[in-house]
């Protein structure tokens, strides 16, 4: 079963050069697409070059949007700081088998390459998202709190429905309602919210069971038993 790995888009791990000023202005382009449509699988982190800087010259050279810049502050200074965006593999993974017809392998070999785990085809991806998703607004963590307020008393905790976020976006919601009626059957937190997820998953007709059941025992029971 594939891991779920993180990936960096502004400047993606895998590769040993900084960015150049057209690849990152694709690289920014691509997040801004994702987040239209699928904002709730990005997470945005702050990361840092240390003990290196751009010279006076070269700081001249780079264009204003260029999103990698010398640390100001007393603790970055002497080093490059940017802003990236981290996405896991099976969030991405399940967003694009919602929004496929699909099979499940075919979802895989389209959207990614095998080399030391799997890769997001990042330009097929992005060609999807513009062609087949409708833009939809993030949801900020007040409007998630109160989301989470109507489902508290299933006892789950809050940091655990806001990863839950992370998995499902909107459809978070709908999720806790399935697991507030099983919750009101057992009194069983961990019971209601398992069968609701399940259930959950169980609406992708692409994802084949044995990978269902397998993202729920190594992913979705650790997060509820957390």
């Amino acid at each position: 079963m594939h891991q779920n790995t993180q990936y960096y888009i502004i400047w993606p791990l895998e590769q040993a050069e900084m960015p150049s000023p057209r690849k990152a202005r694709y690289n920014l382009d691509l997040v801004d697409k994702l987040n239209n449509c699928i904002p709730h699988i990005i997470k945005k982190e702050k990361r840092i070059l240390v003990h290196q800087s751009f010279g006076f010259i070269k700081r001249l050279q780079l264009p204003k949007d260029y999103p990698f810049k010398n640390g100001q502050q007393p603790h970055t200074k002497g080093n490059i700081v940017w802003t990236d965006y981290a996405i896991s593999t099976w969030p991405l993974l399940l967003s694009l088998l919602k929004s496929n017809s699909n099979t499940f392998e075919e979802v895989l070999s389209q959207y990614f390459v095998m080399k030391i785990g799997l890769l997001p085809e990042w330009n097929i991806i992005k060609q999807h998202l513009i062609s087949n998703c409708t833009k939809i607004k993030g949801i900020n963590t007040d409007e998630l709190d109160r989301w989470y307020d109507e489902i508290s008393a299933t006892l789950i905790k809050p940091q655990a429905y806001h990863q839950l976020y992370q998995w499902f976006g909107t459809e978070v919601r709908e999720v806790g309602y399935s697991a507030f009626d099983y919750f009101m059957e057992s009194r069983d937190t961990f019971n209601a919210w398992q069968k609701a997820i399940d259930k959950h998953l169980s609406d992708f007709t692409n994802l084949p069971k044995e990978q269902k059941d397998w993202l729920i025992n190594k992913y979705f029971n650790t997060l509820l038993d957390g």
